[in-house]
């Protein structure tokens, strides 16, 4: 490429005194031809007059070569191609033995494109202010979005229209557009022009904002923040909003269809608005609006309330400036985060969270769809010095979000597709979510482990409230439950199948203790979260009927059944109001019961299954348990031997096979591994631990604060 730069002032300059030189000189030869012609004509002038012209059309020419160049220089600087030097001089550019010709320079440096865009920048302004027909908007707003990916028009818009303007645009459009009767009724014919303008202004934001430094974006970053906390433009948030909020499409889970993620931004460019906007201050002071300010804007584009809405949506399509956020390393340590740390940042996760509300389904999805995105990232490579930091602060991120969002004392209510997010993300760490049914909070949300390359992991650890609140919400979701229980199911399946291993090479039974306390607390926490929720929602006066109908409709799906039919499904009969608690507590029973009912059948299966009994101990299952005879022996044959290992999924479904599987769990003992004794009992006291902790007979949220035992429910700021 060749650069070639200059000063545009001094370039102008000369522009001017050639331009003065030709002209003065045209003026002096008409003067000379003029006096020669009335004194007539004493001197012979024949051919001179040719010379002269010739000069000046030699003049003319190297005055358009001067402002060819200038223009283009001009154009490539507004237009991002080429950039002010230090010390102010412009450039334009170039490929490689390409002539410099004025068309050549011309098509190179995209001068058409600019001026275009500047006649559009112009007519923007002018429609915000005057006004303009339907037709004149659609002609203009259709050629701004047929050229919104353009980096050279997005630069060259932002460079004619300042940030305050910029952020006023899309409410004024809308009512330029916008005519209100004097009976207050309004209409228009474009009701999403400043949407519309919005979504294309934060297209030009993105697109631009990838060709500027790093200086160059923190600055602008900036100046938007600080125009949009002037006094008396409460509006500009909400258009600011509007425009992060631009989305592009992206198949995130590979499972063909496309969701809605954010742009993709300069990094430094969106963290810097981030962090202003997380302290966002808008100027209190009085205000006396002037010319067009002077009225109320009926119609605000974009939320106002919120001022961090559009910034974590697009946060969303923009992975590593959200960790960055999320969990700041301003001294670029490659010491991964420590437990304390991951407790703070948690905690200002949650401060950030609780800045919208989470009651707002498009705020909590694109959390949660954030939280899905960092936690698919894929590992650094092993020679990156940082690796083990960008890993531990990418868990500590998404574990923060994942706790805020499961932070609230009332019943949650999250959209399918953050259900889907939220069980995504746990069944990517099964140990974690077998963790954190532990009664307390006693470590931290940051969970610590040995990875599959000998290195160490890092997963998201939950509190008992977030854990309750959030397998809540996925117990409602059919493909958000049998994701995450079929990842629980796997997890816990190869817990056992190691302590069997161990126990069978060493004699050491608290591995396999360990594994069935765990799998059955976890079971039972995931039935309690769903009851609580059932219980907490019939005490509230809102209640979300079509959810309390449904509480429970695919909680099969979480806790492994003995057979591929999902029979955990309890009738709850009409949908809850307010005046129902007692019905919902007699359902949380009911979720109880069938629970551990389940929980037993499967164990027992796998246990039985495990080679760990003989025939005597399973032929001594039949004599304790003689009066049942008639179901046992479709478990296990007069000469104790396990009839269940080549049942069809249809056959360990049948009704009398669950009974049977029920009462050898009841019943199952070994008399030659007396170590094998406790693991019936240990069962029933991981269930009851775990049903425990979720509070299900109550709307009380638990616990919420890390750093304790079993202590009561409370706030993070108790």
């Amino acid at each position: 490429m060749t650069y070639v730069s200059l000063d545009a002032d001094g370039v102008q300059d000369i522009i001017d005194k050639l331009t003065d030189y030709k002209n003065q000189s045209e003026t002096s030869w008409e003067t000379v031809t003029s006096t020669n012609r009335m004194q007539d004509y004493p001197a012979s002038l024949a051919g001179r007059s040719n010379t002269a012209g010739n000069h000046a059309d030699a003049l003319d020419d190297e005055v358009k070569s001067l402002k060819a160049r200038l223009a283009a220089a001009k154009a490539a600087n507004e237009g991002g191609i080429t950039t002010t030097a230090d010390d102010g001089t412009i450039a334009y550019w170039l490929p490689e033995g390409t002539e410099d010709t004025d068309d050549n320079v011309k098509t190179h440096n995209q001068v058409d494109k600019v001026n275009q865009a500047r006649a559009d920048a112009e007519k923007m302004v002018d429609y915000s202010i005057n006004g303009c027909t339907p037709e004149e908007w659609d002609e203009l707003i259709g050629r701004v979005q047929a050229n919104q990916d353009d980096a050279v028009y997005a630069n060259t818009i932002l460079a004619n229209i300042g940030p305050g303007r910029l952020l006023d645009l899309p409410a004024d459009i809308q009512d330029q557009l916008t005519f209100t009767h004097p009976q207050g009724i309004s209409t228009t014919e474009r009701p999403d022009a400043g949407e519309d303008l919005a979504d294309a202004l934060g297209h030009m934001l993105a697109t631009a904002s990838r060709t500027w430094d790093d200086a160059k974006a923190e600055a602008y970053a900036n100046r938007l923040v600080d125009y949009a906390e002037e006094k008396g433009k409460n509006l500009r948030i909400g258009a600011l909003n509007q425009m992060l909020a631009a989305s592009r499409q992206a198949d995130i889970d590979s499972d063909g269809t496309p969701e809605e993620i954010g742009l993709d931004y300069n990094d430094v460019f969106l963290v810097t608005l981030a962090s202003r906007l997380e302290d966002y201050s808008p100027d209190p002071g009085s205000f006396q609006p002037q010319g067009r300010d002077a009225y109320n804007k009926e119609f605000p584009i974009g939320p106002t309330d919120n001022p961090l809405a559009g910034v974590v949506h697009a946060m969303t399509g923009n992975l590593d400036a959200a960790t960055e956020w999320l969990v700041p390393n301003p001294d670029g340590t490659t010491t991964p985060v420590s437990a304390n740390d991951s407790i703070k940042h948690a905690k200002r996760i949650q401060q950030l969270i609780e800045q919208g509300r989470l009651q707002n389904q498009k705020w909590t999805t694109d959390w949660a769809m954030l939280a899905d995105r960092i936690d698919r990232l894929s590992s650094p490579s092993m020679a990156d010095p940082a690796r083990q930091y960008k890993e531990s602060a990418r868990a500590t991120a998404t574990s923060g979000i994942l706790n805020g969002l499961g932070s609230g004392e009332d019943p949650l209510s999250l959209s399918p597709d953050a259900r889907r997010s939220v069980a995504a993300v746990m069944a990517r760490h099964p140990q974690g979510v077998d963790a954190s049914t532990e009664k307390g909070n006693e470590g931290a949300p940051l969970g610590i482990g040995s990875g599959s390359d000998g290195g160490t992991s890092y997963y998201p650890l939950f509190t008992d409230r977030a854990l309750t609140n959030l397998i809540g919400q996925v117990s409602l979701d059919e493909w958000a439950s049998t994701t995450l229980g079929g990842a629980m199911t796997d997890y816990h399946t190869q817990q056992l199948q190691d302590a069997v291993n161990r126990y069978n090479n060493t004699g050491d039974a608290a591995a396999l203790q360990e594994a069935v306390r765990s799998q059955s607390r976890t079971n039972a926490f995931f039935a309690g979260a769903a009851a609580h929720q059932l219980v907490a929602m019939a005490e509230q006066t809102d209640s979300a009927h079509d959810d309390a109908n449904s509480v429970t409709s695919f909680l099969a799906g979480l806790i492994p059944v003995a057979g591929s039919v999902l029979s955990l499904g309890v009738d709850l009969g009409k949908p809850f109001g307010t005046d129902n608690t007692d019905q919902a507590r007699n359902q949380a029973e009911k979720i109880e019961s069938t629970a551990a009912a389940a929980n037993n059948r499967q164990l027992t299966l796998a246990l039985l299954n495990s080679g760990l009994y003989n025939e005597e101990d399973l032929k001594a299952v039949l004599e304790r348990a003689d009066n049942l005879g008639y179901v046992l022996d479709i478990i296990i044959d007069q000469d104790g031997n396990n009839l269940t290992q080549n049942m069809t999924p249809e056959q360990l479904a049948d009704s009398n096979t669950r009974i049977g599987l029920s009462e050898v769990g009841n019943n199952l003992q070994s008399s030659t591994n007396p170590d094998l004794n406790n693991l019936t009992k240990t069962r029933k006291d991981g269930f009851d631990d775990g049903w425990g902790t979720a509070n299900p007979d109550s709307s009380t949220a638990p616990s919420h604060t890390w750093g304790e035992g079993e202590t009561d429910a409370q706030d993070d700021e108790d």
